[in-house]
């Protein structure tokens, strides 16, 4: 689970120039800190803050006796993809005079693909193998199976689960190879590809040519 951090400052209860976009992926933790502070800078002690998406409230603070806060949201693992405008918001509270405020943050939701895969060790012209593994965090989609950056065999993800049959061609060099197992993603999709390492083989074929006696 990884921590995204972003900065953000109220001042004067007025809203605050919007931040540059952070990129956080599904099921990461997004943490926002700053700081209330009045219009003579001053820090405003017990005011409540709210991280908001929309009208839903991912969480809520106090601030502390230097004005500070520190909100957190994790992104949920079936959030759609793209941009997200959240926004820090500071309800009125009539018992400390504080007026409602507001600022917002831009973040981008992304998709994180990890790939696994494993095939045979050893492999030989002609065969078909298979190669399978799992996609962590895409259910469906195509996976592809490369040598060289050239793509030699594809196949379906279903339920993150992929079997993609290869038949090993007739031109392939004996010795140690390696397979790039990778996935066409799509918008906001990040990959994180692995690879299958194998050693391709010979059938030596025995020709004789003479057989002679004494």
């Amino acid at each position: 689970m990884r921590k995204k951090h972003l900065a953000a400052l109220l001042l004067a209860m007025a809203v605050a120039p919007a931040l540059a976009q952070t990129k956080v992926y599904r099921g990461d933790v997004l943490t926002v800190s700053g700081v209330i502070r009045d219009e003579l800078g001053n820090p405003v002690p017990g005011a409540e803050v709210q991280l908001l998406e929309g009208a839903t409230v991912l969480d809520s603070t106090t601030t502390g006796s230097d004005g500070s806060f520190t909100l957190s949201w994790q992104v949920p693992r079936d959030h759609e993809l793209g941009p997200v405008t959240l926004t820090v918001y500071v309800p009125e509270q009539p018992s400390l005079y504080v007026e409602a405020s507001s600022t917002t943050l831009s973040v981008e939701v992304w998709a994180l693909a990890v790939l696994t895969a494993s095939g045979p060790q050893r492999i030989h012209r002609g065969d078909t193998i298979a190669i399978t593994g799992s996609v962590q965090g895409m259910d469906s989609g195509t996976v592809e199976v490369r040598r060289g950056g050239v793509t030699v065999a594809t196949g379906p993800v279903r339920e993150g689960q992929f079997n993609v049959s290869l038949a090993v061609p007739s031109d392939w060099p004996k010795g140690p190879l390696v397979l790039t197992v990778t996935t066409q993603a799509g918008s906001y999709v990040d990959v994180e590809e692995c690879q299958v390492s194998a050693e391709l083989w010979i059938r030596p074929e025995i020709v004789v040519t003479e057989v002679s006696g004494g």
